[in-house]
């Protein structure tokens, strides 16, 4: 048992040893090594949006103090053109309820046509 012990300390002593002189295909190469490379050009190639108007931030009581008619997406649950966070606890069936909410949405889109802006 001894023998085996020294054997394998000699193994682990010569695996220190041995010195790699390139590095690693998954190491990322030093940055000077990159100066020859061509630079690319900003392009996203995806055709221009119409330039949307930017949300606008308001405070809950002047959103309440309208008093305004809603227009719903889904009746009593969700509104138009508003950002809505769907929060709870884990396993609580959060996805569940918004992938129904998304099928609600798109079958009353199809029956339905829902004007866009």
């Amino acid at each position: 048992m001894a023998a085996e012990i020294v054997h394998l300390q000699a193994r682990m002593d010569a695996a220190v040893d041995i010195v790699v002189d390139e590095a690693p295909p998954w190491e990322i190469p030093p940055a000077e090594s990159y100066a020859n490379e061509p630079i690319a050009e900003a392009s996203t190639g995806a055709p221009e949006k119409s330039a949307r108007p930017p949300i606008e931030f308001r405070h809950l009581a002047d959103i309440v103090a309208e008093n305004r008619e809603p227009a719903w997406l889904i009746h009593n649950i969700i509104e138009r053109e508003v950002l809505a966070i769907l929060a709870g606890p884990r396993s609580t069936f959060k996805s569940f309820v918004a992938f129904h909410w998304l099928m609600t949405v798109r079958r009353s889109q199809s029956a339905v046509r829902i004007p866009q802006r």
